[in-house]
């Protein structure tokens, strides 16, 4: 079964949006994401994504899934369903970068500034970035890294873990996949932009 980032791979492949330049491929993107937008359900995407599913996660590959935090109750919000790049273990889970706390604009500049850190160009399943604490700390994107970084608890991982393959990473950016708790998008937003 293809997942959805393939079906909108190929759906824009199919259109003009490619054949003219790639600020139009992501204005094509962003249009067409917003319209499925309230038929958009993670929880089933997710689940549609058998093939993808892994039991753990590698540093510097992109994942989905369903959490639940466990400080949720003094945590002023925090996304149900991260889409994040791990980068350190942890006690009991692992740090990772969750894209959902950018504004779609801020996520395509983080990724851009990401790419350099691709292990090779073959966009296949054994691409990752090559990415640490050390290096994230020294990141020249820093300001728009920072409210990304999350921890994550194994045990309150509610659903299973989905691999989503580089070459669909910029694809999975623009999808409204999040669902914040205890807040509106539009707050972290605006709190992510103010860090």
């Amino acid at each position: 079964m293809a997942s959805i980032f393939q079906d909108l791979l190929s759906k824009m492949s199919s259109s003009q949006a490619f054949t003219k330049s790639s600020d139009n491929a992501t204005e094509w993107l962003k249009n067409n994401v917003v319209k499925q937008s309230a038929t958009i359900n993670t929880k089933n995407i997710i689940g549609q994504m058998r093939e993808r599913h892994v039991t753990k996660v590698s540093a510097g590959k992109m994942y989905l899934f369903g959490y639940d935090a466990k400080t949720k109750d003094t945590l002023p919000y925090y996304d149900m369903y991260p889409l994040i790049f791990p980068f350190k273990k942890a006690q009991d889970g692992f740090y990772g970068i969750n894209m959902h706390y950018l504004p779609y604009r801020q996520r395509a500049l983080l990724m851009d500034a990401l790419y350099p850190f691709i292990s090779d160009d073959n966009n296949d399943e054994m691409s990752r970035l090559r990415i640490s604490y050390s290096i994230l700390k020294k990141f020249s994107r820093s300001n728009l890294i920072k409210p990304c970084i999350k921890r994550y608890l194994n045990k309150h991982i509610k659903t299973k873990i989905s691999l989503v393959l580089p070459n669909e990473w910029n694809h999975a950016l623009f999808l409204p996949l999040h669902r914040f708790e205890g807040a509106s998008t539009k707050q972290v937003y605006k709190d992510s932009l103010q860090k």
